[in-house]
């Protein structure tokens, strides 16, 4: 890989390394940049004449289509000429027609070779996301010299020079102000005084003024208290006539929780003391007089007493008293003609 030629970037074994140190932006390749050619064209490797038939070039065709990264792979490590030493795809080629002359099938030769060699191909996928990978965060930049990086560099002073002197030419011209008084205004950091009070008065207060304080605090609790209690009470998304359905129907779904407490504190006759305590009857289980203290019990008993409902059934309540005083009145009516 041209990192240990080129580059003074640390080489390092995995592209999850690379991607943790925050060395990496990966992004889509443009195929248009970047375009890949596809797995059915002929890729124009030199392959020795003893492995260049037609059933080798299938594998190629089908290792490329699984692997697509292994086209950029070496096919020759170190050496020259006779002495140099088979890449992996020489050696995929080697052990899958020595596999077939075995007898294995096509498919099975293909699997157990893909076997032998799936970590080494992995490995150099890897090198090549690093590689590609690099080369689009770093614009290009390890692929040059060591020269020709610092002449980028150079280059890159000489614009942001220009850039800077452009900036305070424009400042001179549309600002009324120095370029210096500029800076230090920017760079000017107030420094906190510490200020001793050792015959100061302690301020007096009006009556009127802690009032005003008292009231501006206390509005100010219920306003924060307001704004939680508005995104937390479970209304979020909800339309105008579902808020108002969930309004109403809250009180039968309290009092439809309540009702297997209720049926208890019935059964047993539980009433409140003058003080507001639960009065414990003496024919109560043992079970149920450790429960009967929790705070359940008394709400329950709370909405026993308290005519629990909101205003749109007040009408209900209306009708229902009229039709009572108009069967009192029919039963005194009747009373009369006998």
């Amino acid at each position: 890989m041209y990192l240990r030629q080129y580059s003074k970037l640390p080489f390092y074994d995995g592209f999850e390394m690379f991607r943790r140190l925050k060395m990496l932006n990966p992004k889509q390749h443009n195929p248009l940049v970047y375009a890949i050619r596809p797995p059915e064209t002929n890729l124009g490797y030199p392959l020795r004449e003893e492995i260049n038939d037609a059933e080798n070039q299938k594998v190629l065709n089908k290792l490329m289509h699984r692997y697509p990264d292994l086209k950029y792979a070496p096919l020759v490590k170190e050496g020259l000429a006779e002495n140099q030493n088979e890449g992996s795809l020489f050696r995929f080629l080697k052990m899958f027609n020595t596999l077939r002359k075995k007898g294995y099938h096509f498919d099975k030769a293909f699997e157990k070779s893909e076997m032998a060699f799936q970590a080494k191909m992995q490995r150099k996928i890897d090198q090549t996301k690093i590689a590609n990978n690099l080369a689009i965060t770093n614009q290009a930049r390890s692929f040059m010299t060591l020269a020709q990086q610092e002449i980028e560099f150079e280059q890159r002073l000489k614009r942001d020079r220009l850039l800077r002197d452009l900036k305070i030419q424009e400042f001179e011209k549309n600002s009324p102000l120095d370029p210096e008084t500029q800076a230090l205004m920017d760079n000017y950091k107030k420094s906190l005084i510490k200020v001793v009070h050792h015959d100061d008065k302690p301020v007096e207060t009006t009556h009127i003024e802690d009032e005003e304080t008292f009231a501006e605090r206390a509005t100010n609790v219920f306003n924060c208290y307001y704004n939680r209690v508005a995104t937390q009470d479970k209304l979020n998304g909800l339309s105008d006539k579902q808020i108002l359905q969930n309004i109403r129907q809250s009180p039968s779904k309290i009092k439809n929780r309540l009702r297997k407490y209720l049926k208890v504190i019935k059964h047993y006759n539980i009433t409140l003391d003058e003080e507001g305590e639960i009065v414990i009857p003496e024919d109560l289980p043992e079970n149920l007089q450790n429960q009967i203290g929790k705070g359940i019990f008394y709400i329950t008993k709370l909405y026993d007493d308290l005519d629990f409902e909101y205003s749109h059934h007040e009408h209900l309540d209306s009708l229902q008293q009229e039709l009572q005083e108009r069967l009192q009145e029919q039963k005194y009516n009747m009373k009369k003609l006998q």
